[in-house]
């Protein structure tokens, strides 16, 4: 039933015909095996997003009961995405609502940039009465063309509590993640991903029992040094998922991380006090005044993604860096080291002519 911190640190990489690492957790080191690490899912999805060079569309629906883990993977996910990538994503959360609201919304953000688009727990908000069918459509073809509308790279990821609770082209997604099961999920799911997934639906059926009803579960080539099964406790760092990513299906082992950059908004809206925007202006700019009037208008920009943030001009400028990004390559070091001499205690002269 499990074994002590000394023994899971003794626990040599590589047990088992699978490849295995470990993740560091309040400074010890848990085995799993990389085909089940949220690295893994994640290089994934940002090679289906970075398969067209400039505009693409990638989705992620995320399916399991109420408190099964959707929002706290939604939030790894995430972090591991943007906060601890050198490119950054605008992070957006949305509630159920919203999302009858997505034309609006892509509207209103800046073209050009890259986007993850939450909407948390939108099971069963399109089969009210009150959404005709005529903007069922509407939004399936703003959802179609989602990439085209906000001009750049785009990935959605809808928390639903049961496959049919969402009409079928928003579940129709690249990524599907189920946080919990249960014996009327299996036989849906597997008329989904097909009868070859049926192992890896019954196995997981098992696990999440496990999981909820013993607070452990087991990860088939992942043992103790003893042979036994290894056995990993509820959030003690991970809890169990499971995975389908166009091809194939496989056990995912998540802990929670974030940010305040990532977190939920109104997870943070309880923990900060709101003040009005003047103040809130005032504060921000009070350290260092002769900059950072430039400074929070790039942040509300990039931050927040509002495009009345910036002059005509500053936005005219960033449009044309990024043209100028996807035209050339360069040297990110090298760059950075080239932009830090312009500071204006230490310009350098470009000489006419030279560009």
């Amino acid at each position: 039933m499990g074994v002590s911190r000394t023994d899971v640190i003794n626990i040599p990489k590589n047990v088992g015909a699978a490849k295995t690492t470990t993740y560091n957790w309040e400074g010890s080191n848990y085995p799993l095996k990389i085909d089940n690490t949220v690295a893994k899912l994640v290089t994934e999805i940002i090679n289906v997003s970075e398969a067209s060079p400039d505009k693409s569309y990638t989705s992620v629906i995320m399916s399991g009961k109420s408190s099964s883990g959707k929002s706290t993977l939604t939030q790894t996910l995430c972090h591991r995405l943007s906060c601890a990538q050198k490119i950054k994503w605008n992070i957006k959360w949305f509630d159920r609502n919203n999302l009858l609201d997505l034309g609006k919304i892509i509207d209103s953000l800046e073209k050009g940039l890259r986007y993850i688009l939450i909407f948390d727990d939108v099971s069963y908000v399109l089969d009210s009465e009150q959404v005709k069918p005529k903007q069922k459509q509407e939004l399936a073809a703003k959802l179609t063309y989602i990439r085209h509308d906000l001009g750049g790279k785009v990935i959605t990821i809808m928390n639903i509590h049961f496959m049919t609770a969402l009409m079928p082209i928003f579940r129709d997604a690249d990524f599907k993640i189920l946080t919990s099961m249960s014996y009327v999920d299996r036989k849906n799911w597997s008329g989904i991903l097909g009868k070859q997934a049926d192992y890896q639906l019954n196995t997981f059926q098992k696990q999440y029992a496990s999981q909820m009803k013993n607070h452990y579960f087991y990860v088939n080539g992942v043992k103790r040094e003893d042979g036994k099964g290894y056995a990993y406790y509820v959030n003690k760092p991970f809890r169990c998922a499971l995975v389908s990513e166009m091809e194939g299906v496989r056990t995912l082992l998540y802990p929670k991380e974030g940010c305040e950059v990532c977190a939920k908004k109104k997870e943070k809206t309880q923990t900060r006090k709101e003040i009005p925007a003047s103040d809130y202006f005032k504060k921000a700019i009070r350290k260092y005044p002769a900059t950072a009037r430039t400074a929070i208008r790039y942040w509300a920009y990039f931050t927040l993604g509002r495009k009345d943030a910036l002059p005509k001009n500053n936005k005219a400028s960033i449009q044309h860096i990024m043209k100028v990004a996807q035209e050339y390559a360069v040297d990110e070091d090298s760059l950075i080291e080239y932009i830090r001499g312009t500071h204006h205690h230490n310009p350098i002269k470009i000489p006419d002519g030279t560009l």
